[in-house]
């Protein structure tokens, strides 16, 4: 497998998006010139400390997915029992509070179906009874799935196991982005299977041994995906509602079709 470092079109978005806010919060500060010099300078240094944890905040983030990617680089096979010992190492609600969550959506042929659903069933690397009651939602006959195999934590996320990633038309664009780029994919703002308001970020996960130079080679070679899933209200709780001293600010962030 190709181990996919992250390189400058994700990250590009999220500076653009930084520059975006910066401009916004300098507009306002525009229109309230006439408030004393005191008040500016505080305005001015909540500005910038914002901007700076926000891009922190998302650089951190994402090189947590570029660690999950690079688990399937290193191994020949993840098995369940690997990835929760892993993402449980890594204290995400302690250590990475705006992750909702970090799953691995395997690429699964139509005619592969059946045998990938009898195989999830009868895993029993966590739950010694295994899945009896496993399957691919939502239900339908494809040339391919893209489903949730491995989600942690499990506990609250219980509707995206089994989930068809490409079942969805924001969902299924940043799966092609990532899968044919080599590179990290965002979605636009979706609601997430819990019925939450949030977005995707993606990395593709290649068949170890298996040449992926060229753009019919990586999807030839395609094995699944890894994914954070992030709420926004989560993410943006301390970039939503901030205070320095005289200045409180509300703000609500949006990205693609808001109605």
């Amino acid at each position: 497998m190709k181990s996919t470092r992250l390189r400058s079109p994700l990250i590009l978005s999220f500076l653009v998006f930084i520059i975006a806010l910066v401009g916004t919060l300098l507009a306002v500060k525009n229109i309230a010139k006439s408030t004393h010099e005191i008040a500016e300078s505080k305005f001015d240094t909540w500005t910038g400390e914002m901007t700076h944890n926000l891009a922190t905040q998302m650089l951190r983030y994402i090189n947590v997915l570029d660690g999950t990617q690079g688990l399937f680089a290193a191994s020949k096979t993840v098995e369940r029992n690997e990835w929760e010992a892993y993402i449980t190492s890594l204290d995400i609600p302690h250590n990475y509070p705006g992750i909702e969550a970090l799953n691995f959506a395997q690429h699964v042929p139509g005619d592969k179906k059946e045998e990938y659903v009898a195989t999830v069933r009868a895993d029993t690397s966590i739950n010694g009874t295994g899945y009896p009651d496993f399957t691919i939602s939502p239900g339908g006959v494809k040339d391919a799935y893209d489903v949730v195999t491995y989600i942690e934590p499990m506990a609250g996320n219980e509707k995206a196991f089994g989930f068809d990633m490409s079942s969805e038309a924001a969902r299924t664009q940043a799966l092609t982005r990532a899968r044919d780029s080599a590179e990290a994919a965002a979605t636009r703002k979706i609601t997430l299977v819990t019925g939450e308001p949030g977005f995707l970020i993606v990395l593709p996960v290649y068949t170890n041994g298996l040449p992926v130079t060229t753009l019919s080679e990586r999807r030839i070679a395609l094995f699944g995906f890894v994914a954070a899933s992030f709420h926004s209200d989560t993410l943006f709780k301390d970039l939503s509602e901030t205070s320095v001293s005289d200045f409180t600010t509300h703000f609500e962030i949006f990205h693609g079709d808001t109605t």
